[in-house]
C-alpha cells in the first residue's frame, strides 16, 4: 500500500508517473475519462429545445437530492428514481468518443500495456456509457455505486465494497475528478487494506 495515491485528474500528467510499482489503477467515470465541459458545450448548444431545457432543470434537481445524501451519507433513490434515470438517459444521448481526455487515454494504455489491473467505479449507473466512449477493453472489471454497491461516494460502504471484490490491491492509484467524492474514496479505502 506504501506509494497509493489519488490522483486529481486537473494533476494527471501520464508521462510522469512511473508505473513501475503501481499494481492497480482504480478510475472513476465521468469528469475523469471524459471532459464534461465538452457535455455541456453539447447540452448548450441544444437548449432552445423545450425538452432539453426540461432534463437540464431535471439534472440539477437530481443531482441537488444527491448531494444532500452524500452529505448525510444516506442512500435511497425511491422518491426520485424516475428522474435520476430520466437524467443518465438525457447525458448518456451526448456522449461520444471524442470526448474522452487525452491524458486518461494515455496512461489506461500505458497500463494495458504494463499488465497492470484497472477498475472503474462510477458513481453513477454504467448503462453503456463505457461502449459509447470507447474504454470497455480497458477495465478488468466495472461498478456502479448505484446498482452495485447501494450508496454514494465517499461513504465508506463503497471502499469496503471495492476492498471486497478486487481483493489484495497492491500499490493502486485512484484517479476521479473530486476530492470530496474520489479522494475521500481513497482514504477510505486505505482503512479497509
Amino acid at each position: 500500500m506504501s506509494g497509493s495515491r489519488f490522483i486529481h485528474i486537473r494533476d494527471l500528467a501520464p508521462e510522469k508517473i512511473s508505473l513501475e510499482k503501481v499494481d492497480h489503477i482504480i478510475w472513476d467515470l465521468d469528469g475523469t475519462l471524459y471532459e464534461l465541459s465538452s457535455i455541456k458545450r453539447k447540452i448548450a448548444r441544444s437548449i432552445l429545445s423545450p425538452k432539453v431545457v426540461a432534463n437540464v432543470l431535471n439534472f440539477y434537481r437530481v443531482e441537488k437530492q444527491i448531494q444532500a445524501q452524500r452529505d448525510s451519507n444516506t442512500f435511497d433513490l425511491s422518491t426520485y428514481e424516475s428522474e435520476y434515470r430520466r437524467m443518465q438517459v438525457f447525458i448518456n444521448s451526448f456522449l461520444s468518443e471524442d470526448m474522452v481526455l487525452s491524458k486518461s487515454q494515455m496512461l489506461l494504455q500505458a497500463a494495458r500495456k504494463a499488465n497492470i489491473r484497472q477498475t472503474l467505479i462510477s458513481e453513477y449507473s454504467l448503462s453503456n456509457k463505457l461502449e459509447i466512449l470507447g474504454l470497455g477493453s480497458f477495465f478488468e472489471r466495472s461498478f456502479s455505486c448505484v446498482e452495485h454497491v447501494g450508496s454514494w461516494k465517499p461513504n465508506p460502504k463503497t471502499a469496503r465494497f471495492l476492498a471486497q471484490e478486487l481483493g489484495e490491491l497492491g500499490t493502486f492509484l485512484v484517479i476521479g475528478d473530486r476530492y470530496d467524492t474520489d479522494g475521500a474514496m481513497f482514504s477510505n479505502l486505505q482503512n479497509f487494506l
